[in-house]
């Protein structure tokens, strides 16, 4: 069975990304991308996969956002992790 999901990503082949356009601030970018993801009614929209890497090992793992703000951004730690020193 075949699955063609290209349709799938219309506007962002759409409208693309300039880098003129985006906030010189990270975090009011974030918050202006995040707001527009709850607007979708997507069921768990601060779920992101997070990558950590060092000299021997990288690593990824699904989180869920709890805060962010000028400061950085707080993750749901789940309870058994490899190494969650990681994240700190």
């Amino acid at each position: 069975m075949t699955v063609d999901l290209t349709n799938l990503r219309k506007e962002s082949r759409q409208n693309g990304l300039n880098r003129s356009e985006l906030d010189d601030d990270p975090f009011k970018q974030f918050s202006l991308w995040f707001s527009q993801v709850i607007k979708l009614d997507i069921v768990e929209p601060s779920a992101m996969s997070l990558a950590t890497a060092d000299e021997n090992e990288i690593g990824i793992r699904t989180v869920l956002l709890k805060h962010f703000d000028e400061k950085g951004f707080v993750f749901l730690r789940t309870i058994v992790q490899k190494n969650p020193n990681k994240l700190k």
